[in-house]
């Protein structure tokens, strides 16, 4: 069987060489520069707009560019004397980064139109991860900034205790924990570790070990070894710090009262047992579990017709001292 000739091969057809894609929003007719992205993504921007914003950016720009290592069609590009790249004669540089992080740069930096009326969409935790590494990497204080704004708006930090009426995180999500967790010891972002930590060392998997499992994946081999440690470590500081309480039946009280709190009921302190709550069990499991949601939970219950303003006073001043206790060691717990 003889050998196909290169020149007896058939043509190939245009779209063989127009592999390219515009980018759908930061593609502009009029700009005068062009960043490939992936080898085929183009972002065409304004010289002066983004070199305004990055001295980095500007001064790569100002570097000759060599020519395309990638064998890109001839029709693709041309090379000028000084062996730029160019398309459509335009000057065009390859980036490193992916398309969706230099997206998500760019929403910040050139924000695109959102239609009257409307509100530009809530940004995602991947997306403002990509806009921290991209604004650490091409040093663009802007974006740095709006990334950290956006990070303290969906994850509040609290430095001494966390307030009764607040949630460790939006839903206790323990994907968005570790990649939370992922985010911060990537950018050097400590303050989010403690109570991301918590959520995923908390969370209620049951037998669902494959989804706990692909959750812990997303961390370091240490930061593993920390969530499953500390989740250890957080049940013996919960068990010491509760146990305090006479309530909780850890203890022995002589602490009682006979304060009525209608004609015919006693305050609750007047009972003979030293465990004041009329389901112990489930609610040491409720603790153990997840010790900063049942404290906060105990704390919210309606309880006008078990104890006397005194003493529900007392035990919500002690509820509310054993959470920020709690929240206080999350770094010792998970040896952060």
């Amino acid at each position: 069987m003889s050998l196909l000739k290169v020149k007896d091969m058939p043509p190939l057809p245009a779209e063989a060489f127009s592999y390219h894609t515009e980018h759908d929003t930061h593609y502009y007719d009029d700009g005068n520069i062009i960043f490939i992205l992936e080898e085929k993504t183009l972002f065409r921007l304004y010289r002066g707009a983004i070199c305004k914003k990055s001295e980095v950016m500007r001064d790569m720009l100002d570097i000759p560019q060599p020519p395309n290592p990638r064998g890109t069609p001839d029709s693709f590009r041309t090379l000028s004397m000084d062996d730029q790249e160019y398309i459509d004669g335009v000057p065009a540089i390859a980036l490193s980064d992916t398309v969706e992080e230099f997206s998500s740069l760019l929403d910040v930096l050139f924000p695109p139109r959102v239609p009257l009326f409307s509100s530009a969409p809530a940004p995602s935790l991947e997306a403002v991860e990509g806009v921290l590494k991209l604004s650490n990497k091409y040093v663009i204080q802007e974006a740095l900034t709006w990334a950290e704004d956006v990070l303290e708006m969906l994850f509040p930090t609290f430095t001494d205790s966390l307030p009764m009426n607040s949630t460790p995180l939006p839903l206790g999500d323990p994907n968005m924990a570790a990649k939370l967790i992922r985010l911060a010891r990537c950018n050097d972002l400590p303050k989010y570790l403690p109570l991301a930590f918590y959520v995923l060392a908390t969370h209620p998997y049951g037998a669902d070990l494959q989804a706990r499992q692909a959750d812990l994946n997303l961390l370091s081999m240490d930061d593993q070894a920390r969530v499953l440690a500390g989740r250890a470590a957080l049940l013996q500081g919960t068990v010491e710090v509760v146990s305090r309480r006479g309530e909780n039946g850890l203890c022995i009280s002589k602490a009682r009262c006979s304060n009525l709190i209608n004609a015919s009921t006693k305050c609750g302190f007047g009972r003979s047992m030293d465990a004041l709550w009329l389901d112990p069990a489930s609610w040491w499991q409720k603790l153990l579990a997840d010790p900063l949601a049942a404290l906060q939970d105990r704390y919210n219950t309606a309880w006008s017709y078990t104890f006397c303003a005194t003493c529900e006073q007392k035990m919500k001043a002690g509820l509310e001292e054993d959470r920020k206790t709690i929240y206080r060691r999350l770094n010792e717990f998970f040896q952060l």
